[in-house]
């Protein structure tokens, strides 16, 4: 029997611990050869002489450095600790030395000015993928670069393809949805060659891996399902989600949590792919519904084994005053104990978009904005008590 557990008392609600302004943020990654943080930007306000920014936080969460190259996604290399970025202008790709935070090399011959979505390192060949869209004809390309010469070695052409892209370490192959189309591509990694179109739910959108059962799990969106497709690529069950949105695996007790776009519930499923679980997101002043679809994610803390979820709903505070009640709304990112799948802090954010863990600090930072890879002014710090 499914379980429903509830936020805690008003009381739990706390503040954000520090924010860190970063102009126009785009995407954040741990770089742990110099344990910093890297945040791309798109700094409009910066001169064209200096084209910024690649923003390197310290682990005192201060901006130590930066490097003068505007930037998008981030991909961190252990294989050379290389962080790779993809840049503009014309949808190049910075190599940047983990160490030094030098740009040591630019990769060329991608595409003729690329909509780039995503970075993705293989670690069974040690190579990145670069995917993007041509910004004409919406055509989508997958680029295999050599880490070794930084040359592009291989194009895979996708059609007209997706944005996410996961790897599968148990087969070697690379899953990518296809809205449009309602399935999901299968590229091997060994052969770089697409080998299956796997049929899905409506409009599916985020993949992941499950490394306990070695499945990829991909949100179908306009179905209300979760897919779920074996090793051998065949999908294996159907999991009815109310509108679901991104997924993160939880190591600590081995459960999957998935948010929802139009619900104040995270689902919780188990390695055998049963919903057994939904915790509920709503406030305890009141919530106030956006009425659209939104694209709250989900994060890991493995310092304290909580999961962190944004609530794009609005928690409202109220207070009495002279002249009767008055009342203070606010996004939240919900804290959910691993050990019992209960809320027990909501932090006041504002809307928190994506989530990343900081090792170096056991801080967790999320990026003001309540869509999918619209990160806003702001890194959010929620740091350990």
């Amino acid at each position: 029997m499914l379980q429903l557990t509830n936020a805690n008392p008003q009381t739990d609600l706390i503040p954000v611990n520090q924010t860190i302004r970063i102009p126009n943020i785009n995407d954040l990654e741990f770089n742990p050869a110099n344990k910093t943080m890297y945040v791309s930007s798109l700094d409009l306000e910066a001169s064209p002489s200096r084209n910024c920014c690649i923003y390197i936080i310290g682990p005192a969460n201060l901006i130590i450095d930066n490097i003068t190259t505007r930037g998008y996604d981030l991909e961190f290399n252990p294989a050379n600790n290389n962080m790779y970025a993809i840049t503009t202008p014309k949808g190049t790709v910075s190599v940047i030395n983990g160490k030094t935070n030098q740009v040591i090399d630019t990769v060329l011959g991608l595409a003729d000015d690329p909509r780039f979505l995503k970075l993705k390192f293989n670690p069974a060949n040690e190579s990145m993928y670069v995917y993007g869209t041509d910004p004409i004809s919406g055509v989508a390309n997958l680029s295999v670069l050599d880490i070794t010469t930084n040359k592009v070695k291989e194009n895979i052409s996708i059609g007209f393809g997706g944005e996410y892209l996961e790897f599968n370490p148990a087969n070697n192959n690379f899953y990518m949805p296809i809205s449009d189309s309602d399935s999901v591509l299968v590229i091997d990694g060994e052969s770089n060659r697409i080998i299956d179109n796997i049929t899905v739910g409506d409009g599916p959108l985020i993949p992941m891996f499950n490394p306990v059962n070695n499945n990829i799990y991909v949100t179908n969106t306009d179905s209300s399902t979760v897919s779920v497709i074996d090793m051998s690529n065949k999908v294996i069950d159907n999991i009815v989600i109310p509108d679901p949105v991104s997924l993160e695996f939880n190591p600590a007790n081995n459960k999957t949590y998935v948010s929802s776009g139009r619900s104040d519930v995270i689902s919780v499923l188990d390695s055998s792919n049963r919903l057994i679980q939904n915790v509920s997101l709503i406030g305890n002043g009141g919530v106030f519904d956006l009425g659209f679809f939104m694209t709250p994610q989900l994060g890991f803390n493995p310092a304290n084994t909580n999961m962190y979820a944004g609530n794009p709903h609005q928690t409202c505070n109220t207070v009495t005053n002279s002249s009767g009640f008055s009342s203070t709304c606010t996004s939240t990112v919900a804290v959910i104990d691993s050990t019992n799948n209960t809320v027990i802090a909501n932090v006041f954010t504002g809307a928190a978009g994506n989530f990343k863990f900081n090792p170096a600090n056991n801080n967790m930072y999320a990026t003001r904005g309540q869509f999918i890879n619209v990160g806003g002014d702001d890194i959010l710090v929620i740091a350990e008590k």
